[in-house]
């Protein structure tokens, strides 16, 4: 299955790119201000920067990352490609200062994405290293959990303020991992947004978003992610505020953890660049 999956996701960025590239055609720029695919608001693994404050129990979770897309490329005038690199680091703590830290995760990797019309696509491949907070505190040799996959998200804005998405990924072969257990997953998701009022004098609009991921792995892995708040999109040089409550049911996300349930509500502030 992992080698179907594969094969699929490289042959649809082959099929796609490579006669426009041979055809030496478009226009190309570099560092574009956004990245051509929307980031997902819901998936808990979506470079971000934030803190989040549990409300069902004493704990915070932290985010630091993003996305620098490199290369932005108009093939036709209704196709547009971009190539970029993302990193991030997920932490959960007992203190908001993280002065007690539990665990923490790291994500790099590097993506394709596509562009046309209301469709678009983002393949990529992800890194994943995860310990118990001794790469902080300690001053020996930490013991990493590491997961390596590639990832195909197709998305589709179907209405305005309306997006859906689809999709899924496949661990490397040469992870570690339970030969028992699946090692491809797969998600689906949904957000949308309401119109802009003013609040305070300033523009503002409401948002939900809902991320759901299966894997046949734990006993199963029915991952529920859920936002629900407001955003602010005038801040200087088109950077945005998030302001909103979160509801997450599944197993960890936390990879030392990936086999313990986790069911958490909590308040975030997020920054989008």
């Amino acid at each position: 299955m992992n080698k179907i999956f594969r094969r699929a996701a490289w042959g649809l960025a082959a099929f796609l790119l490579i006669p426009a590239l041979a055809a030496g055609e478009g226009d190309f720029s570099l560092l574009p201000v956004q990245p051509l695919f929307s980031p997902l608001v819901a998936n808990p693994r979506e470079p971000s920067i934030g803190l989040v404050a549990y409300g069902n129990e004493k704990g915070f979770a932290g985010s630091l990352g993003g996305t620098l897309e490199f290369l932005r490329w108009r093939s036709s005038p209704g196709m547009e490609w971009g190539l970029g690199i993302f990193g991030g680091i997920w932490t959960l703590g007992g203190e908001a200062d993280f002065s007690t830290l539990l665990t923490d995760d790291w994500f790099s990797g590097a993506y394709l994405s596509g562009k046309t019309g209301p469709f678009s696509f983002r393949f990529e491949f992800q890194d994943q290293k995860s310990n118990l907070g001794d790469a902080f505190y300690s001053s020996g040799e930490p013991v990493y959990f590491t997961r390596d996959n590639q990832n195909l998200t197709l998305s589709l804005d179907a209405l305005r303020g309306l997006r859906l998405y689809a999709g899924g990924g496949a661990r490397t072969w040469w992870d570690d991992f339970d030969p028992t257990e699946s090692q491809v997953f797969l998600f689906a998701g949904v957000e949308v947004r309401a119109g802009p009022f003013s609040l305070m004098g300033s523009p503002c609009r409401g948002y939900g978003a809902y991320h759901f991921k299966y894997q046949d792995q734990a006993g199963g892995t029915f991952n529920h992610a859920a936002q629900l708040g407001l955003q602010w999109d005038a801040l200087p040089g088109g950077a945005g505020l998030r302001l909103a409550v979160l509801y997450y049911n599944g197993k960890s996300e936390f990879g030392e953890f990936y086999r313990q349930d986790d069911r958490h509500w909590g308040l975030g502030l997020f920054f989008d660049p």
